[in-house]
């Protein structure tokens, strides 16, 4: 028997085509979108957001994953120096100073300052220590050059030498002269 009311496709379905008959010629909504009750056509789900089963609605990637692009139906992990708010399109980068040697950080919190005696650019995924000559008294993302009159043998240290008597030392001397 006929409706006198027409009947919408149900949520995670859509209908593309007139004169359906029945809910069963609703199509289901492929992963990776979403399909609205009365849908006409899949949605994409955005970059930070996936569907892996038919849905009338996407989810945001979890903390510690993202998804950079539209109409998927998995989301990847975030890679080493970087972190992953809920729903990230992208991995950011650890911030400078700090550096990130884990899969999966889900906030800037969890990257890890970088040592004394070390530099870590943005991104790091490990600190690179200060070569001879140079030092970092904090974390940073540079070492520092020994001044003038000082010196620094060794790499991976947070403080200078100063230079002997009877010896010279230009700013970045690794030994006196």
């Amino acid at each position: 028997p006929g409706s006198s009311v027409p009947r919408l496709c149900p949520s995670a379905t859509f209908g593309n085509a007139t004169e359906l008959r029945s809910v069963q010629e609703c199509t289901p909504c492929p992963v990776g979108h979403a399909c609205a009750a009365g849908a006409t056509l899949p949605t994409p789900c955005g970059a930070g957001s996936y569907s892996d089963k038919p849905s009338d609605s996407c989810t945001l990637v979890p903390p510690g994953a993202y998804q950079d692009q539209a109409g998927k139906d998995a989301f990847k992990l975030c890679p080493r120096g970087s972190y992953c708010p809920p729903g990230s399109s992208v991995p950011r980068l650890c911030p400078s100073a700090t550096f990130g040697n884990a899969t999966e950080l889900r906030s800037v919190q969890e990257c890890t300052p970088c040592p004394v005696g070390h530099a870590c650019a943005a991104g790091a995924t490990l600190p690179t220590p200060c070569g001879a000559g140079s030092y970092s008294d904090k974390p940073s993302d540079s070492c520092t050059l020994v001044p003038p009159g000082a010196y620094q043998d060794q790499a991976g240290k947070d403080a200078f030498k100063l230079c002997p008597r009877g010896s010279y030392c230009p700013p970045g001397s690794s030994v006196p002269r």
